[in-house]
């Protein structure tokens, strides 16, 4: 049987519909398309412009319906319009299901987890700004399941980033997003692990993406499990750059006790 030929993406029904288009008024819009079978949808307005386009900030507030299972509310303004814009938004998506988007627009592609359930819940608020060469979440607080996630991220200098990330978890099972028992790749001791499952491609230093990364994550965990291992009051923090990365520190409870890892990356 010859290889499978890969399935074209097409874009269809695209609909425009544009209200009391005027320089002193808010613009309404209403855009509606079908991206491979699946609906999307974009309404809201824009504006008012103003007579000196570009000089004051463009207000906005606009949804965004994917496949009538995920909504995605911005509000917010667009600075410097025609120059270096830069766009400050309130992000408000409620709670849908990663899996049902996932099954419609691709059925299979998540890997099944351990739990059915996993995945089925997600929600994210926070305000964004991005710009010509930075991109910033605050008062990023996220619901994955039965998880809550607060994060902050601040990623500068697109080309070479230097990346800023915060994350503070309530708990969260990491069991259940991994496949079940028995289900995952075999090892070699079996006899059944490939060549391309084993072996890295060698890569020269110079074309290594993580030389020019500069990070300094930081996260706190309250209760972890990861392979029926549970842990808890997880703290730690990795910082590098130039293609070396420290962990210092990594400490958690386990069981009554205590642990503490550190350690270089290079």
């Amino acid at each position: 049987m010859g290889p499978s030929i890969p399935h074209e993406k097409t874009v269809s029904d695209i609909n425009l519909k544009l209200t009391d288009v005027s320089l002193e008024q808010p613009i309404g819009i209403d855009f509606s398309a079908t991206f491979d079978d699946q609906p999307i949808a974009v309404d809201g307005q824009i504006g008012p412009v103003g007579r000196n386009i570009g000089k004051a900030p463009l207000p906005l507030q606009l949804t965004v319906n994917v496949m009538e299972e995920l909504v995605i509310k911005l509000g917010g303004t667009v600075d410097n319009l025609l120059e270096k814009p830069l766009v400050a938004v309130s992000l408000d998506i409620p709670e849908f299901s990663p899996k049902a988007i996932a099954d419609r627009f691709q059925p299979g592609l998540l890997p099944a987890g351990a739990d059915e359930n996993a995945l089925t819940r997600l929600s994210l608020n926070g305000l964004i700004k991005a710009g010509d060469d930075r991109f910033s979440l605050s008062d990023g607080a996220m619901m994955l399941d039965d998880s809550r996630i607060d994060l902050a991220l601040d990623v500068t200098d697109i080309s070479a980033p230097d990346i800023q990330l915060k994350l503070s978890v309530d708990r969260i099972d990491v069991e259940r997003y991994l496949p079940p028992d028995g289900s995952g790749p075999r090892s070699r001791e079996t006899g059944a692990a490939t060549e391309k499952e084993v072996k890295t491609p060698s890569e020269s230093p110079t074309d290594d993406p993580l030389r020019s990364l500069t990070l300094d994550a930081s996260a706190t965990i309250g209760k972890l499990i990861v392979k029926r291992v549970r842990m808890e009051d997880l703290r730690m923090r990795l910082v590098g750059s130039n293609g070396v990365f420290k962990l210092d520190p990594l400490d958690m409870g386990m069981y009554g006790g205590g642990a503490q890892v550190k350690g270089t990356f290079d």
